[in-house]
C-alpha cells in the first residue's frame, strides 16, 4: 500500500498547486482568499471525519495493520477529489470570467 500511497501524496500535492498557481485574475482577491481558505477547512473536517470513521469501522485486532493505510488513502484521495471539483466551480462559475461583447 505504499507505493499507492506514494502515488496520491503526489498526484495531491499537483493538485494543491493546481488549485492555488491558477486562480481567476479578474475576481476580488479578498473574496477569492475567504473561499480558498474556507475550501481549506472544509476539506480539512471531511478529512477528519473520514480518520474517525475509519477509527471506528476498522476497530479490532484483525484490521490494526490496515487502519493507517485506509485513513491516509481515503484522506488523499478526499483531497484530491474535493480540491478539483472546487477548483472548477470557483473558475468557472463561482468567479467566473466577464463576457466578451454582446450580441
Amino acid at each position: 500500500m505504499g507505493p499507492l500511497i506514494g502515488l496520491l501524496a503526489f498526484i495531491g500535492a499537483g493538485v494543491a498547486w493546481m488549485f492555488f498557481a491558477f486562480q481567476p485574475e479578474y475576481a476580488n482577491k479578498r473574496a477569492l482568499s475567504v473561499f480558498n481558505w474556507t475550501v481549506l477547512g472544509a476539506c480539512a473536517m471531511i478529512c477528519l471525519a473520514w480518520a474517525f470513521n475509519m477509527k471506528l469501522v476498522l476497530k479490532g485486532e484483525n484490521f490494526e495493520k490496515f487502519k493507517l493505510a485506509f485513513m491516509f488513502i481515503g484522506m488523499l484521495g478526499i483531497e484530491c477529489v474535493w480540491l478539483t471539483v472546487m477548483f472548477l466551480l470557483r473558475n468557472f462559475w463561482i468567479f467566473k470570467p466577464p463576457r466578451r461583447g454582446s450580441w
